[in-house]
């Protein structure tokens, strides 16, 4: 287990990343890393960096900016992040020193030391037990934001990786006062213009031996006054439909004009592995990948739907 305060100990400068399409752990996990250690050093120039913040940058602090000779002269701490292509701002390989925190199955080698596990249900909660020896740094704002993220991660305590080590983890947090109806409303609090959306998404749903999926096209999607950008995050919409073993949404890139795949499954359909064969990749029942074209999209439903029929046959 790393010692984060050791780690961090001799550098003035600090700087955080995390991957881009930020989610609610992402972000969580960085700025609760940012709280922490300024808390701990109020003398270091601590730095939370990167632009892709999707429709989660209300729920969260404004982005810092931080020149490249800072970038340079820091330590930066890369957080919630598998592969090097997919961390938000590629200036923190110019840095000292790098180092990988994440919960995500290690794909990628790319930092100096690494803290990897991918049995906790979020890079939250992997914070929350680097931070357990320092509680005097912990206080509700860094709470809050880890509750953020780990409430999130788990689909409120629901996901196939939520284990006893979640529960302690947000015991822990829920000592420092944090309330998780705040949390639950900061973040699942919508907007009209966002309901209209998801019940839109809804009415596309089409189901095939098993797979609900949508796909989207750029011309429709821009006609309702919907961005690329939100309308991709949605695969949520579909959740919880007893005849979907697999969900799946597709969504056309305006500028690559592919499409970008999100896909959620049920427990005992894995679906990783078929997000990996195309490039992508992510958790056992939540994992997605992009370039797809209409052909490869017709290619990897086949292969959601063999991988119900490999299940339901055993």
């Amino acid at each position: 287990m790393l010692d984060i305060i050791d780690l961090v100990k001799d550098y003035d400068v600090i700087t955080i990343f995390r991957h881009t399409s930020a989610d609610p752990d992402a972000l969580g996990s960085q700025f609760g890393m940012k709280y922490f250690l300024q808390n701990a050093f109020p003398e270091k120039e601590v730095y939370a960096l990167g632009e892709d913040v999707e429709s989660c940058g209300h729920m969260f602090d404004p982005i810092d900016q931080a020149s490249d000779e800072k970038v340079a002269s820091s330590i930066a701490l890369i957080l919630d992040c598998a592969n090097h292509q997919r961390v938000d701002d590629q200036r923190y390989a110019t840095a000292k020193k790098t180092v990988k925190i994440d919960h995500h199955p290690d794909v990628d080698d790319f930092t100096d030391e690494k803290l990897v596990n991918t049995k906790a249900a979020a890079t939250c909660q992997i914070l929350c037990s680097l931070f357990k020896p320092y509680d005097e740094y912990v206080d509700e704002n860094v709470a809050f934001n880890l509750y953020m993220g780990l409430q999130a991660d788990t689909m409120d305590f629901t996901t196939t990786n939520t284990s006893l080590a979640s529960f302690e983890a947000a015991q822990f947090l829920l000592e420092k006062n944090v309330n998780p109806n705040t949390v639950k409303e900061k973040r699942s609090g919508t907007s009209l213009d966002e309901y209209n959306m998801v019940t839109y998404i809804r009415s596309q749903v089409k189901l095939d031996e098993g797979v609900g999926y949508v796909i989207l096209n750029q011309k429709d999607y821009e006609a309702k006054g919907y961005t690329f950008a939100k309308v991709k995050e949605k695969v949520s919409a579909m959740a919880n439909v007893n005849e979907f073993k697999i969900w799946v949404l597709f969504t056309e890139d305006p500028e690559t004009h592919t499409y970008a795949g999100s896909f959620r499954s049920k427990r005992e359909y894995i679906i990783n592995d078929i997000a990996a064969k195309w490039q992508g990749g992510g958790h056992p029942n939540a994992c997605g990948a992009k370039g797809f074209t209409l052909d490869t999209i017709d290619q990897i439903m086949t292969d959601f739907k063999n991988r119900i029929k490999e299940v339901d046959n055993k």
